[in-house]
């Protein structure tokens, strides 16, 4: 009687668990990666497969078996949002392994050698990447996806100034509104402020989560339901920020704690996160 009831729970388990998965035709599934204090960004939506961020070097089979796993064979676009070893690096083994058919860039010179890696790994596989000086705009699946390039590449004697060139970009699905906003810092936040961006519903927090006083005026601006941070357990993110989070939202992950994925079609938005033990 015992394995009777035990089989009956499981078997609903099963049917509940199936069920979860179904996609509606209008759903966008995001993945974003528990890959450290690193960016790695899965967003599919029907077929189209779009990547912002791979991660460091070391991170890259980890995207690529990410993507096997879900029996994804190409990418659509990849985004690399600026030239940080974090998010260029595992993009390098990415380009290498899977048929990429469009990638988009920021236009300047990198320093770091796996984005020069990466830059080289584009030619010998025949990919020629945008480099953006102006707004990217495309649709996709049921998705528009806009990709916003800084005001200016002019390098104004900061040390490190990858972060300020930092791409950002916009998918709107349905009447959904979603950020993903690199790791601009303040002279960033500032530029890309001043060309009004609307709300939006979900935000993928800068900078994992090292906290800036001009994120108070991002947040107030966007004034986001949902937020994830992609940091670690060696390098959480900064009590600041989390207090900030907090007073806009209580729905918010951290990397730190596991993958999180990020599911939207017309119903709204929700966050499942793949905690470690």
């Amino acid at each position: 009687m015992i394995d009777e009831f035990d089989t009956m729970l499981k078997r609903l388990f099963t049917q509940m668990d199936e069920k979860e998965s179904e996609q509606p035709s209008d759903a966008l599934c995001i993945f974003i990666l528990d890959v450290g204090k690193a960016d790695a960004i899965l967003c599919q939506c029907g077929k189209y497969v779009l990547v912002i961020d791979a991660g460091m070097k070391q991170d890259g089979k980890k995207v690529l078996h990410f993507l096997e796993q879900r029996k994804l064979t190409q990418v659509d676009c990849l985004i690399i949002t600026h030239y940080d070893k974090d998010h260029v690096g595992g993009a390098i083994e990415l380009v290498k392994s899977m048929p990429v058919k469009r990638v988009i860039l920021p236009d300047y010179e990198p320093s770091h050698p796996d984005a020069v890696e990466f830059l080289d790994a584009l030619k010998e596989n025949g990919i020629r990447p945008e480099k953006l000086r102006k707004n990217a705009e495309f649709a996709a699946s049921d998705m528009k996806v806009l990709v916003e390039p800084p005001g200016s590449y002019e390098i104004k004697g900061d040390k490190d100034y990858d972060n300020e060139f930092s791409l950002v970009t916009t998918i709107v699905c349905g009447k959904r509104r979603l950020v993903f906003a690199a790791d601009m810092e303040k002279r960033r936040i500032n530029d890309w402020l001043a060309s009004e961006p609307p709300a939006c519903d979900f935000l993928k927090y800068p900078h994992h989560g090292v906290f800036e006083k001009e994120q108070r005026t991002l947040m107030k601006v966007l004034q986001p339901d949902h937020v994830v941070i992609c940091d670690s357990k060696k390098s959480p993110a900064d009590k600041a920020a989390l207090k900030l989070i907090e007073k806009y939202t209580d729905s918010f992950c951290e990397t730190k704690d596991g993958t999180v994925t990020v599911f939207c079609d017309s119903r709204g938005i929700t966050l499942k996160q793949d905690r470690r033990g």
